[in-house]
């Protein structure tokens, strides 16, 4: 099968929304088990306030919730794409200043579950996490913003 065939196969992109909105739901999920955990997860980024990070752990877990069920769903998938690839780019800037600064924390991005524990793998998954949900986006990018306008109607 030629690669383009395979990159415009719906199934390719059925399987990568799937996936992804599966991982964004085991990672909501843990943190909304576990929410003490992920808060002193978090609390190690020392370039944080206290309060603020307390209100990320309140509230990343049903963002992260939102965005699995979009992706699940297929509804609503140029915006949660483009909000997957955000949070993913942040998540990265903000693991790459505490290990600018010495911090090795684990990002408790999956709660206590033992996935991804070093930083290169953390980061690798964001990228590959973000380039996948930038060919949703892709795939998913609205048309009619794209399509010509049709033409004045002169009977008005």
């Amino acid at each position: 099968m030629h690669f383009a065939k395979i990159v415009s196969s719906p199934a390719l992109a059925a399987t990568l929304r799937i996936c992804l909105g599966l991982i964004f739901l085991l990672a909501a999920t843990t943190k909304l088990l576990d929410p003490i955990y992920f808060f002193a997860s978090i609390l190690r980024f020392d370039f944080f306030d206290a309060n603020f990070l307390w209100i990320v752990s309140l509230v990343l877990p049903y963002i992260e919730l939102l965005l699995a069920l979009c992706l699940l769903s297929g509804y609503l998938l140029f915006p949660a794409s483009l909000l997957g690839i955000w949070l993913l780019l942040l998540f990265s800037v903000v693991l790459s200043l505490a290990r600018i600064q010495g911090i090795d924390v684990d990002c408790g991005c999956f709660g206590p579950l033992p996935i991804f524990p070093s930083f290169f793998s953390q980061i690798s998954r964001n990228v590959l996490m973000a380039a996948a949900l930038g060919f949703l986006a892709y795939k998913n990018f609205p048309r009619i913003l794209s399509q010509k306008s049709p033409p004045p109607n002169p009977e008005k």
